[in-house]
């Protein structure tokens, strides 16, 4: 007598062979006519597309392209080589499908990734290395320059905290030499006694610019006064003032 346990085998193994026979059957006559069917129709939607086209550009060849009649994922191929203010600029089109097609958030993620690269890689190509960023002082750091042609690590912890502590003493040192400096300066009148610093400047607290203008001033009130003083001297002496010269002078001007 059979057991019970191998009666299940037997029925557990005659379901999995009817499970492959079925899963490894030939497909019927009529699911190879529909799929050949649905073939043909494609490729007849595919030629009329392109018949249709073919008869636009030959009857308006000077007219711009019709890209409404292209399939969408032609029109985002075609999207992804423009620039974000193209892109901007169709949004503001009003149409809802090149709208639509404008915010696609996968047409933004393969935009950055293949025109982001083309975009960055002459920067790239073209920017300093670390020994030139270390010489003009761009990347601090105490002895970055042996670092860098050692190839040991640039910024641990303690190297950062040296660095801010050499930092504070220069600044330091700088403050101490400047108060120094400023203590033994001479005063603003010490300076002016020396002729370092002009009268008018002194007297009249008036800037830099202004003393040129100034000295002229004065210099042209001197002229004046001493005109005044010789053509008074001449009347108290009895002398006439003859005005011929003066003439003479203007009429050569």
């Amino acid at each position: 007598m059979s057991s019970p346990l191998a009666n299940l085998e037997e029925t557990s193994s005659s379901l999995n062979r009817t499970e492959i026979a079925s899963s490894t059957s030939i497909p019927s006559t009529q699911e190879m006519q529909r799929t050949s069917v649905n073939k043909t129709q494609i490729q007849h939607k595919k030629s009329e597309s392109e018949s249709e086209l073919n008869a636009w550009l030959a009857v308006n060849p000077s007219k711009p392209f019709p890209i409404l009649n292209l399939p969408i994922t032609i029109i985002l191929q075609i999207f992804t080589s423009l620039d974000i203010p193209d892109l901007d600029s169709l949004k503001s089109t009003g149409h809802q499908l090149l709208m639509t097609l404008a915010n696609d958030s996968v047409l933004h993620q393969h935009r950055l990734r293949s025109v982001g690269t083309t975009c960055l890689e002459p920067y790239l190509l073209n920017r300093p290395n670390r020994l030139d960023l270390a010489k003009t002082k761009k990347l601090k750091g105490l002895n970055l320059e042996s670092k860098i042609n050692s190839g040991s690590y640039l910024h641990s912890p303690t190297s950062i905290k040296t660095y801010e502590t050499s930092e504070k003493i220069n600044r330091l040192i700088i403050k101490n030499k400047l108060t120094k400096a400023l203590e033994t300066r001479p005063i603003f009148y010490q300076l002016s006694s020396f002729n370092l610093i002009d009268e008018e400047l002194k007297k009249d607290h008036v800037s830099a610019s202004l003393a040129p203008m100034i000295r002229l001033l004065k210099r042209e009130r001197v002229k004046d006064q001493l005109a005044r003083q010789m053509r008074y001297n001449k009347l108290l002496n009895g002398i006439p003032i003859h005005h011929s010269n003066s003439k003479s002078w203007e009429g050569s001007n």
